[in-house]
């Protein structure tokens, strides 16, 4: 295999199982929430998004915060459900990411003596799965297979030396002139006497 053809087919065959990885995280966060929560920051991946939060405040007010209103920090995973947001066609497509904003910003709010900003950020799975999606396809178009020269277009079956007209193998008609000529296309041979 050619190197450049052997690239082409480790890339198409990576960025298909990116594709997979990220359809099947995309779909398993429609019920189950991962998070990771330090005292200045927290990342979430749930309902179809990627969320990176950062806590702004005084360290003991983060460090309050995180122990009262997160769990004391570190990794949890809880389940999670769409009913939040409704039975509407449009809030069903802003639980799956399909929103204008990737910035938020909630507060100063107010949790018992610590007084917290929220600052977050978050990557809905749909946008990188349509940047890795667009060349992946176009891969996989590339290496489509390609009837050889010569050969019958239905089956695939060498017609070197067939002046019939007709493929042996399947009956269909062929272009007779390709296929009679003796010679494969693309061979360099002198049949003159």
């Amino acid at each position: 295999m050619r190197r450049g053809l052997r690239t082409r087919w480790v890339l198409k065959w990576v960025s298909t199982v990116v594709c997979l990885l990220i359809v099947v995280t995309w779909v398993s966060t429609l019920s189950c929430s991962v998070n990771y929560v330090t005292n200045s920051f927290s990342v979430t991946i749930a309902y179809g998004r990627f969320y990176l939060t950062r806590f702004e405040g005084t360290l003991e007010d983060r460090r309050y915060f995180v122990a009262k209103y997160k769990r004391g920090g570190g990794w949890s995973i809880s389940r999670v459900s769409l009913r939040k947001y409704g039975s509407s066609g449009r809030t069903t497509l802003r639980a799956l990411g399909f929103v204008r904003t990737l910035r938020t910003k909630d507060g100063p709010y107010s949790f018992g003596p610590a007084l917290i900003t929220q600052l977050g950020y978050f990557v809905p799975f749909w946008k990188p799965l349509a940047l890795i999606t667009v060349p992946t396809a176009f891969l996989w178009w590339l290496d489509r297979r390609r009837t050889p020269p010569g050969h019958c277009h239905h089956c695939g079956y060498d017609l070197t030396g067939n002046v019939s007209g007709v493929c042996p193998e399947c009956g269909r008609p062929v272009d007779s002139k390709a296929a009679g000529r003796g010679i494969r296309s693309g061979d360099q041979q002198s049949h003159c006497p």
